[in-house]
């Protein structure tokens, strides 16, 4: 047998965990071409509340589309996708974060250990308002997002 990890060998747990009322937050679409054929099946097989990163989605009408229409929210976290370089720069941050909120998917903004990544959430808010991909009033929408996202009732 293999040991390695594939997501289809894990939806019907997703799917029964969703039954029973759990909160379904995964981690997938932040770099490369494996992550985004995860991410595909993720939101098309399991449907999950949230996505911690999945920005690769903005490369895919279809999917970005299924995003929108599944109301599945993606955590996005600039810090820690500038320093591992799953996003090269501001520019491309601006560009494909901009996508994704234009089109209409929710966002919300995190850390991703914030203690690796020298960050907080204030931080990460200050740096997308003084990088101008987002102004004011669309942080304040995406805050709004997260307590809306939040497992907690």
């Amino acid at each position: 047998p293999s040991s390695k990890f594939s997501m289809k060998d894990y939806v019907d747990m997703f799917l029964e965990a969703k039954t029973k009322g759990l909160g379904i937050t995964i981690h997938t679409g932040e770099e490369g071409a494996s992550q985004f054929k995860e991410m595909k099946l993720v939101v098309e097989k399991i449907e999950p509340h949230r996505i911690g990163h999945g920005f690769l989605a903005w490369q895919d009408k279809k999917l970005v589309k299924q995003l929108v229409e599944k109301k599945i929210t993606l955590e996005l976290c600039p810090t820690s996708n500038l320093q591992i370089q799953v996003i090269k720069n501001i520019s491309d941050m601006k560009k494909l974060y901009r996508s994704l909120y234009s089109s209409g998917v929710t966002l919300t903004i995190n850390t991703d250990g914030p203690e690796m990544h020298g960050t907080t959430l204030w931080k990460e808010f200050n740096f997308l308002l003084e990088k101008q991909i987002f102004t004011q009033e669309e942080l304040n929408s995406l805050i709004q997002n997260a307590f809306d996202a939040t497992f907690i009732s």
